[in-house]
């Protein structure tokens, strides 16, 4: 369904220029029978819903997995209580750590260096490619 709703509404051509098909599909099905006359709101609600969902669950999972790799604690509930208020802990903090990286600042940890380099850089290479080709066909 994912796939071929929005070919079979925008065609095969029309769909390749679209980043976010699906959000294009729903924002040009109008529905005339009903109090919202346009699908997107629909979509907008079930995408947000379907994200919250995926996040909620993948959250619960790491939480499960990092409390398995502690030592059981089935006698002292208190003990556990206290292991999954660390872990949550953690990762709030590193929840707070990402909210605060911008894209420059991810770039430079993972060793990217700024756009300014890479188009001065990505320029002086051109100029040398196309120094070398007047070069060989002088």
């Amino acid at each position: 369904m994912t796939f071929y709703v929005p070919i079979g509404y925008h065609g095969t051509v029309g769909i390749e220029r679209h980043v976010y098909t699906w959000f294009t599909t729903a924002d040009s099905i109008r529905i005339e029978a009903f109090l919202i006359e346009r699908m997107l709101y629909i979509f907008y609600f079930a995408y947000i819903t379907l994200s919250l969902v995926s996040a909620i669950i993948q959250w619960h999972v790491g939480k499960e997995l990092l409390l398995s790799l502690l030592p059981s604690t089935a006698r002292a509930p208190k003990k556990k209580l206290w292991q999954e208020i660390i872990i949550l802990a953690l990762f709030a903090a590193g929840t707070i750590l990402l909210m605060r990286l911008d894209q420059y600042n991810l770039n430079i940890a993972g060793g990217v260096p700024p756009a300014s380099t890479l188009v001065w850089g990505a320029a002086a290479d051109s100029a040398v490619i196309l120094v070398l080709l007047d070069d060989k066909e002088a």
